[in-house]
């Protein structure tokens, strides 16, 4: 998922599995290594079971401390945006969120070309683009930003929409705001060491800024260190959807035979992954009690990873 914008992203759809989630690697075309990727595929050996899984973080197995980000926002200054806006609870996300993604295309136009999109199906602006493949960094991003605004007051209808915008803005770009409300699902956690348990090779494959991506990364040892390898898309420049951000995995099917398992929140980079050759499991959680919120769906996750064992001949461990 989209980091910069996890701390609204508190609704989800429900879990669906699309056709072309069950494609043959037969009928898909590798995609080989077009850059030279960070990580050494010569030091992570080829999976006990023959099975490799590659886990987004965002909305899989990290999650938002939705209270808190609130709470840093200041609960007082939302309500007053709402009263002043008129706009309903169930609206301010959506309502900043799109006003931020106007005065950054604003600032940068053209939008993106590798048709990356935010947990809502917007398209990423370029300046976002940017920041995950680690293009620019965050301190440049800030001061780009905050400079414009300064010079363009009329950006605003009101100076609370202005105050929750820039902190909006904030908690995106500074690293110890976002990693701050960056929580771990325990039932992620849970099924990554079931997994390691079994002897799959685990990975991870995120659209992730570097700065706040290694404060989140020490932040939870317990889920970091199962891991055989981790790829961040502001490591190896490259973000989902786009072909090249799959390189490394794809690579594994070519040099083990491997049945590689790619596991994500967004649509769109499971259908990128599946065109790859990897076997894309589009994940949401399920609906909770009555159908009130969500809930972890893991197991459904497992049903997928088993079909696929089963179908590629894998041993049970």
């Amino acid at each position: 998922m989209t980091k910069g914008v996890l701390f609204i992203a508190s609704v989800l759809m429900v879990l669906v599995l699309p056709n072309w989630l069950r494609n043959d690697q037969s009928s898909s075309q590798l995609v080989r290594n077009t850059y030279v990727s960070y990580v050494d595929i010569s030091a992570i050996p080829a999976s006990k079971t023959k099975i490799t899984i590659a886990f987004d973080l965002g909305g899989v197995l990290l999650g938002i401390d939705t209270k808190k980000a609130l709470d840093q926002m200041g609960s007082l200054n939302i309500l007053k945006y709402m009263t002043q806006h008129k706009v309903s609870p169930i609206s301010v996300k959506e309502e900043l969120l799109k006003k931020v993604y106007e005065i950054f295309n604003t600032i940068q136009p053209g939008g993106n070309s590798c048709e990356a999109q935010d947990p809502y199906g917007n398209r990423m602006p370029a300046i976002m683009c940017d920041w995950q493949a680690g293009r620019k960094s965050n301190a440049e991003l800030i001061a780009m930003v905050f400079h414009h605004i300064k010079q363009h007051p009329e950006w605003f209808t009101s100076s609370i929409e202005k105050e929750l915008v820039e902190s909006v803005i904030r908690k995106m770009f500074v690293p110890q705001l976002l990693a701050s409300t960056i929580t771990l699902i325990p039932e992620g956690l849970e099924y990554v060491k079931q997994c390691k348990k079994r002897g799959h090779t685990l990975m991870v494959l995120s659209n992730w800024d570097v700065e706040s991506f290694e404060l989140v990364k020490k932040k939870f040892p317990e889920l970091f260190n199962l891991f055989d390898g981790v790829i961040v898309s502001g490591d190896t420049k490259q973000i989902k959807p786009e072909p090249a951000a799959y390189a490394f995995l794809v690579e594994r099917i070519i040099k083990y035979d491997e049945t590689v398992v790619f596991v994500d929140d967004q649509k769109e980079n499971c259908q990128a992954a599946s065109a790859c050759g990897l076997k894309g499991i589009h994940y949401v959680p399920a609906p909770g009690f009555l159908g009130i919120g969500t809930k972890p769906n893991f197991e459904a996750v497992e049903t997928y990873v088993s079909y696929y064992m089963r179908k590629c001949g894998s041993k049970k461990m």
